[in-house]
Parts: structure tokens; C-alpha cells; sequence
């Protein structure tokens, strides 16, 4: 029974639903047939004349009155272009506040002065000031006048006010005056500005500066500053501030802190705003990275670069030669000889600098052979003016430069006009055992004398000359310039001989040897084609 009842309640809505389909169509269309269906009452919009449309409104423009809208009323808009007052424009406000060097601007709503005064100096200003404070003023355009205080309007490095009011007679270019009785208060505020900014770097021990653009009082200024560490949990540091006046960038103040900084420590310090200008409220702040000392960081340096063959503190005796060089760690302003001493005092002693390698200098010095000196080096500079470390003591010794000659010819033959001095320019070092061997040349033997200078100033029947006289400024470790004159009116009278430069005596001795003649006569050679063709000339008389 249920079952039954609910399958006819179905079959009966369904048929409900497609009646309803079927009959919606068809009410619409006998309603539109019959005119029943209709709308709210509607009105258009009336016009008193109606307006033209398309091409009529082109015929009839510009129409006729009552055609066109009414346009916004212009006088409000005059009147605010043209104000029927004066005033002042700008600054706003009843106070200005001037830094050091600043100048007031006021502007105004209407033009002051003409064309051809805009940029002139004004001799009467119409400004007023109590107390009274001098300055120029010019009017940078012609609505805007620019007065600019003298610099002594400024306290040294605090703050001073004075009232502003413009003058009773200032008046516009047609003739308005000005209706501004308002008092201005004038801060000319001179407190010195910081000009240091963001990171500078500092050697361990020096102090850190400040710069600013006035005096500073150091007692002021240590009050309102604050140092402290940026690594190492942020700890404050003692410190001491001391004024060291003006300087190249501006008047300069050192902050030393009262113990040791570490190296590789960053350092920051905060100043109280009003030292830092501008309108921030917050501190200034500045920051320092502190830097290994400069030192002297090598040692027994080669002549020429920067490779030495011991560090700062060797721990044995270095052995040199001629220099003892020494390598900082930063270009140097040029050492002197004062910042040197020397133990045992040797002879001709002298600083060798170039500004080339300004990293590196050297001592010079006669020193004895074997003979171990102290060397300490006291107070050097680097360029920058910073002080170098000390260094620790140098223990030196010389073991002397080998012995040698340099002879001062070019080849083996060497030709001299008979009134020429009979002199050979030589070079030694070490010349305590140096010798020139002397061989006379004989006529018919010069040939073989050309040929073999060397075996012939070995012969046994010459002689032997020491160097060491001939060259009074040579030492085991200087070469020193000498001169040996083979040919004279003593025991040397040969015109032709062979000369042999040896550095220590006996035939092994390395030698420089030499064929030498003074003669009057000169060959000339032309080599052609055909042949050779050889002529001899006198020197004396040309014949």
C-alpha cells in the first residue's frame, strides 16, 4: 500500500511540471496580442527649446539664448591668481633654524622688484633684527628675496637666537605693502658638524680621529660620545678625548682609548645627533678597523725587489755583503742615518733609499770581514707619517765580497797617441791581493803580443804591480776606482807592452789581459772590390 501510494504522488508531479512548460509560452503571447501587459509610467526630459541634433546643430550655432549651459564664474579664480593682499608666502612658521653657513629665503605672492635688479646686492635690506645680525641679501627672483648671515652670526660651537620681522616700508612692485607684522625667531644654531664618516682604518695604538667643520670643545664633546666594541659583546671603552686643531680635512679631535685594542677589532662610536646636522634624530655613527702596527718585516733583502732571505726576527747572525737591507711592511718616508746605529762603530756608514721601492732601504758600510756588528734601527715613519714598531736588534756579519778586477777596455788591443797619458781605468774589490803583471814589448814582437796578450804577460821577465794604491777607495766589500799608468819615465819606458789584471797573485788567478802601445803613426784601410788599400798617417804633423 505504501508502496503503491508514493509511485502515484510522482507520476502526478511530474505531469504538474510538463503542463507548465507547455501553457508558459502561450499566456506570453496572448498577453502581447491583447495589449495587457504594461509598464511603469515613464517621463523624458523637456526642454524650454529643444536642442538641435547632427548636422542642424552645426547650422544653428552658436544657437539661440537659453541653448547653452552657463560656465563656472571666473572671478574666484582671478582672485586667487591676483591676491588683493601682500603676504608672505613662505617660510611658514614662526621660527627658523640656521646651520652654520645657511641662508634665509622668504617669498612672496606678487612681484617685488624688476627684472633688472634680481641678483643685485641690496644695500638696504628690509629685514629686522634684534639684536641686529649683519649679512647680504639679493633677491634671487623677483618674489623672492635670499639674505645670507655673516659667518660671526654663529656662536663657536653653541646656539644664539634673534627675532625677524620685515620692514614696515617694503612694499610690491605696484605699490602694496606688506601686511606681515608677525616676529620670526632666528636660531643660528653653530654647533660643529662631524665630517667623518663610515669606516677608517687605524693601527694598533694610534688614535682614532674626528673631523669637523668648527672647533670642538673636547670636553664637551667627550660627554654626548659613546665607544664601544662591535665584536666582543658590544663592551664600552675607557677613553680620552684631546684636540689637536685644524687640520688638512677640518678641525681634528683624537678619541684614545685608555687600553689596548686588539688587532682585527672594529670599533664603533655614537654622537649625540646635533653634532651629526641634518634633521635626523638619531646618533652619528663612526666605525674603525684597527690594523697590525707598521713594522720592519724582513730582513738581508736582495738589491733590487722585495725578497729578503730572513723574516723580522732571523734569531741568527746574517751574513752580508756590501748592504744590509731591510723590508717594512708600508712605503717609508726616507730613513736617515740617525735612526741608525751601529755597534762596533764602523766606517763611512750611509742609509741607500729609493724612492722607487720605498719599502725597502739599506746600510752601507766599510764592515771588517768576519767581524760581527749589532745593528738597531730606531724611529722610521712610514709615508703616511704613522710610527713604525721597534724591531729587535740585528746581529751582522760581513764575509766580505770575493776579490776581483774589472778592467775599464774594450777587446784586448788597446791603442794610445804618443802624448796621451798612459793610463788603463780599472775597478777592484778586495784589491789587498791584486796585481797587474807588466811584460815589455820589444819591435817585431808586437804581433804576437797582439795575438797572445795573455801568454805574454806571463813571461817571467816582467814585473808585478800591486792594486791595492792604485785604488785607495776600494774594500773587501766596495769596489772602489783606480788608474795604472803602464808607460812612464822610470823603469816603464817601452811604447809596446802587455799588461795582465789579476785579482790575487799567481798564475791561476783569473786574468784580464791586454796588449798596449802609444804610437805616433795611424793606419788607415779601404777594402774594395780589387783589393786593400792601406795608407799611414803621423799623427804629429799630419804627414
Amino acid at each position: 500500500m505504501g508502496t503503491e501510494s508514493l509511485s502515484s504522488r510522482r507520476l502526478g508531479a511530474r505531469a504538474v511540471w510538463f503542463a507548465s512548460l507547455l501553457l508558459a509560452p502561450l499566456g506570453v503571447l496572448f498577453g502581447v496580442s491583447c495589449g495587457g501587459i504594461t509598464g511603469p509610467a515613464t517621463t523624458e526630459p523637456s526642454h524650454a527649446v529643444p536642442l538641435p541634433t547632427g548636422l542642424s546643430a552645426l547650422e544653428s550655432f552658436p544657437g539661440a539664448p537659453g541653448t547653452t549651459r552657463p560656465a563656472a564664474p571666473l572671478e574666484p579664480l582671478l582672485a586667487a591668481d591676483r591676491p588683493e593682499s601682500l603676504v608672505l608666502v613662505s617660510p611658514r612658521g614662526n621660527s627658523i633654524h640656521l646651520r652654520r653657513g645657511q641662508s634665509i629665503s622668504l617669498r612672496f605672492n606678487r612681484p617685488m622688484v624688476s627684472r633688472a635688479t634680481v641678483g643685485d646686492r641690496l644695500t638696504a635690506i628690509p629685514l629686522v633684527f634684534r639684536p641686529a645680525v649683519a649679512g647680504s641679501a639679493t633677491w634671487s627672483n623677483r618674489s623672492t628675496l635670499v639674505f645670507t648671515p655673516d659667518e660671526r652670526a654663529w656662536p663657536a660651537s653653541s646656539v644664539s637666537e634673534a627675532t625677524m620681522t620685515l620692514d614696515t616700508a617694503l612694499a610690491s612692485l605696484d605699490g602694496a605693502l606688506v601686511e606681515d607684522g608677525d616676529e620670526r625667531l632666528v636660531v643660528f644654531d653653530g654647533t660643529p658638524r662631524i665630517r667623518t664618516s663610515g669606516t677608517q682604518s687605524i693601527t694598533a695604538g694610534e688614535p682614532m680621529p674626528l673631523f669637523f667643520d668648527a672647533s670642538v670643545s673636547a670636553q664637551e664633546l667627550a660627554r654626548e660620545l659613546l665607544v664601544f666594541e662591535a665584536d666582543g659583546g658590544h663592551r664600552t671603552l675607557p677613553f680620552t678625548v684631546r684636540a689637536r686643531g685644524v687640520q688638512e680635512r677640518g678641525f681634528q679631535v683624537d678619541v684614545v682609548p685608555t687600553r689596548p685594542l686588539q688587532l682585527g677589532a672594529r670599533i664603533h662610536m655614537a654622537l649625540t645627533p646635533r653634532w651629526a646636522g641634518g634633521t635626523s634624530s638619531y646618533p652619528q655613527m663612526v666605525a674603525y678597523s684597527v690594523l697590525p702596527r707598521p713594522r720592519i718585516d724582513g730582513a738581508n733583502c736582495r738589491t733590487s725587489g722585495l725578497r729578503c732571505s730572513a723574516d723580522r726576527e732571523p734569531g741568527e747572525v746574517l751574513d752580508i755583503e756590501q748592504e744590509f737591507s731591510l723590508r717594512s711592511s708600508e712605503p717609508l718616508s726616507a730613513p736617515t742615518l740617525s735612526a741608525v746605529r751601529v755597534r762596533p762603530a764602523v766606517q763611512n756608514l750611509t742609509v741607500r733609499f729609493d724612492p722607487e721601492q720605498p719599502r725597502r732601504f739599506g746600510l752601507v758600510a766599510d764592515w771588517e770581514p768576519d767581524q760581527v756588528y749589532e745593528v738597531r734601527v730606531g724611529d722610521l715613519d712610514t709615508a703616511g707619517g704613522v710610527r713604525l714598531e721597534r724591531t729587535p736588534p740585528y746581529a751582522v756579519r760581513s764575509r766580505g765580497l770575493q776579490p776581483a778586477v774589472r778592467v775599464h777596455a774594450v777587446g784586448q788591443l788597446v791603442a794610445m797617441e804618443s802624448d796621451a797619458p798612459a793610463d788603463i781605468r780599472f775597478a777592484a774589490v778586495h784589491a789587498d791581493t791584486a796585481v797587474a803583471r807588466y811584460v815589455p814589448v820589444a819591435n817585431g814582437g808586437e804581433a804576437r803580443a797582439a795575438l797572445f796578450p795573455t801568454q805574454t804577460s806571463g813571461a817571467s821577465q816582467g814585473s808585478s804591480i800591486p792594486l791595492q794604491a792604485l785604488a785607495p777607495d776600494a774594500r773587501p766589500n766596495r769596489w772602489g776606482e783606480g788608474a795604472l799608468r803602464w808607460r812612464d819615465t822610470g823603469s816603464r819606458r817601452a811604447d809596446m807592452a802587455a799588461l795582465s789584471f789579476r785579482a790575487a797573485a799567481g798564475a791561476q788567478a783569473q786574468s784580464h789581459a791586454l796588449f798596449v802601445q802609444q804610437t805616433d803613426i795611424a793606419p788607415t784601410v779601404r777594402v774594395t772590390s780589387r783589393g786593400a788599400l792601406v795608407w799611414v798617417t803621423k799623427l804629429s804633423d799630419g804627414s
